[in-house]
């Protein structure tokens, strides 16, 4: 919400093409800026400890995933026993 708010009002300033406006928006845009780099960084940990959480490789390493992937590629196993077929 805080950062709709700054974005509305760079371009107010924006439009507005007053000076004092137009060098205001220099600390605002770095503002949001900061408020955005700090939303990556909320997200990028959420997204770590999801990983995490997953017990799932982070940071490039596919070797378990390589492992999953060829599990779920692997023929099923059958029990022996003969499937109904629904006519």
């Amino acid at each position: 919400d805080q950062n709709r708010i700054l974005i509305n009002e760079i371009n107010q300033n924006h439009e507005s093409k007053v000076p004092e406006n137009l060098t205001r928006n220099v600390t605002l845009i770095r503002e949001l800026n900061s408020n955005i780099a700090h939303v990556v960084e909320l997200y990028k940990n959420l997204s770590e400890a999801f990983v995490k959480s997953m017990n799932l490789p982070f940071e490039g390493d596919l070797t378990h995933a390589v492992e999953v992937d060829s599990m779920a590629t692997q023929p099923p196993v059958h029990s022996g026993k003969k499937r109904i077929r629904s006519l």
